[in-house]
């Protein structure tokens, strides 16, 4: 018995490694394209000014481009607050998660004591402000029905629009 290799065997196996390289090529290939496209497109998004962002989704801090003049407002332009701007969130306010979807006397409730407890902590200054007025920001019925149990508070201006933050 011999312990050489029938030539059909070694080209075969010669076929296999090359098609295996060939496939481990292309992923790689494909995955360090992939990932050349979202460094792009973030460095990109890193160079804007505004974004968009659902109306109970923001931080304390951020300022608002504008309030839309609307009943209910879905979405909002968040802007670096050295760009002239009409709102800056000043609280977030956690609802129970058992309590069922407020009613508007209970929005202007929440407004009235606990958003006001947070411009108390965040900008001290402005509580007495006339040109600082406070409103709210929540989520949808749908949103609300999903989980969402956020409120968002926030300082409009009513002398147009400022640069810097409330924050002192």
């Amino acid at each position: 018995m011999t312990d050489e290799i029938h030539p059909e065997l070694l080209r075969k196996r010669r076929r296999r490694r090359i098609m295996i390289g060939s496939v481990v090529t292309s992923v790689v290939i494909v995955a360090v394209g992939c990932f050349g496209v979202v460094n792009h497109i973030d460095q990109k998004s890193l160079h804007r000014d505004d974004y968009r962002f659902a109306a109970d989704s923001l931080f304390v801090g951020q300022c608002i481009k504008e309030i839309p003049d609307l009943e209910v407002i879905t979405k909002v332009t968040a802007i670096a607050c050295e760009s002239p701007h009409n709102a800056e969130v000043v609280g977030n306010v956690r609802l129970d998660r058992t309590r069922p979807f407020p009613t508007q006397k209970e929005l202007l409730d929440i407004q009235g004591t606990q958003c006001a407890e947070e411009l108390q902590k965040w900008a001290p200054a402005f509580v007495d402000d006339e040109t600082v007025n406070l409103g709210v920001l929540y989520p949808e019925q749908p949103a609300w029905n999903s989980g969402a149990r956020t409120v968002t508070c926030f300082a409009a201006f009513t002398d147009g629009p400022r640069t810097g933050t409330l924050h002192r």
